[in-house]
């Protein structure tokens, strides 16, 4: 009774060789493997980034755009685990309000985590290279209002490729799909990866010759030389020292001239901070977003000429490489959490996490 429901099943959502226009069946994975991984990276990665949101959400200082920018990360990364989610289920219980919200979103995650860590490095180079433009100018507002418009002008490129394009169907490898549409993601992909890897490569540059320069930067609060932006006018800014004995600073200056002092140089190692763990979280990201855009572009031209069967071999590799990125975005706040000290302050005050001192 059960293979027979099954078998028409099968035949009725095309599931098996089946080449008509209605056929909406999502390939399942070509492995056991890659199944079981994607559902572990899932799992984990929902619960992190929810971890993330919440933490975010309860504290109010983590509203700057250092944070905001990882805010709008997370909330995309969750978009893609649960676009894994609905295709690993509709891979096993095919239905047409699933196949068509994927056929809709295909390639988006690659798009919005292209082009939303490239603003990340945009961002970063400039708090990093012009800090004091940056702190008058950039806020949080403009943060979400770019990442916003991001996304709509996504959604409106989805909307006008899906009611001109022909042909609806779910990309996968050997598909034999050569869709405009994918050429136009592949080379958006592929030009905003390298302009963040770039910007990334920059970023790490600079903060490591400022490391370099003032190592002190890299200590706590307890153990900070202060720096003290001296501006004149127009003259470029010159770097002081004052010295700072553990928690106690025994400085020679004015209260006044302290506090303006400490929250410069706050601002300043927290800048360069992120730089270095948005670095380290961006670089997986945009590397194997470039490879993908590089994939998807290959595969157009491929499937326009007889080097269809090699492209089916290159394109085979995209499978692993988007649970690869699932395993990235799950790991991704565990990052952000072991080198943000500001993240890794809000846990502790938040979960009432609180170190051992010494007596």
């Amino acid at each position: 009774m059960s293979s027979g429901n099954n078998s028409s099943s099968d035949k009725d959502f095309g599931w098996e060789n089946s080449t008509s226009a209605n056929d909406f069946s999502i390939p399942q994975l070509p492995s056991r493997f890659l199944l079981i991984a994607r559902i572990v990276f899932v799992c984990c990665g929902l619960t992190s980034n929810l971890i993330v949101l919440f933490v975010f959400a309860q504290c109010r200082r983590l509203r700057h755009p250092r944070h905001t920018c990882w805010i709008a990360v997370t909330v995309a990364a969750m978009f893609v685990h649960l676009l894994a989610v609905i295709e690993m289920l509709s891979a096993a219980y095919p239905t047409r309000p699933a196949y068509t919200f994927l056929v809709f979103f295909k390639g988006t995650p690659f798009a919005f985590f292209s082009l939303g860590y490239t603003i990340i490095a945009v961002e970063r180079y400039v708090a990093v290279s012009f800090y004091l433009w940056h702190k008058d100018n950039v806020t949080n507002r403009i943060v979400v209002t770019s990442f916003i418009l991001i996304g709509v002008i996504v959604l409106v490129c989805l909307v006008i490729a899906n009611c001109t394009e022909k042909t609806s169907s779910y990309f996968m490898p050997g598909n034999g799909v050569a869709s405009w549409k994918l050429l136009l993601l592949g080379i958006t992909v592929m030009a905003s990866s390298l302009i963040g890897i770039v910007l990334q490569v920059l970023i790490y540059n600079h903060v490591k010759q400022l490391y370099r320069a003032h190592p002190n930067l890299r200590r706590t609060n307890r153990h900070l030389l202060q720096v003290r932006y001296q501006h004149a006018n127009r003259a470029q800014p010159e770097l002081t020292k004052e010295m700072a004995t553990d928690s106690k600073c025994v400085v020679t200056t004015s209260s006044q001239q302290y506090k303006s002092t400490l929250k410069k140089s706050q601002a300043s190692r927290l800048d360069l901070e992120a730089g270095f763990y948005y670095f380290v979280i961006s670089l997986p990201v945009l590397i194997s977003n470039g490879t993908v855009g590089m994939f998807l572009t290959f595969n157009y031209f491929c499937n326009l000429t007889k080097l269809a069967n090699v492209c089916h071999g290159w394109m085979t590799i995209l499978l692993y490489l988007r649970t690869i990125q699932l395993l990235i975005t799950a790991c991704n706040p565990l990052v952000y959490f072991a080198l943000s000290s500001e993240f890794r302050s809000a846990c502790r005050s938040r979960f009432a996490i609180n170190r051992q001192t010494k007596t």
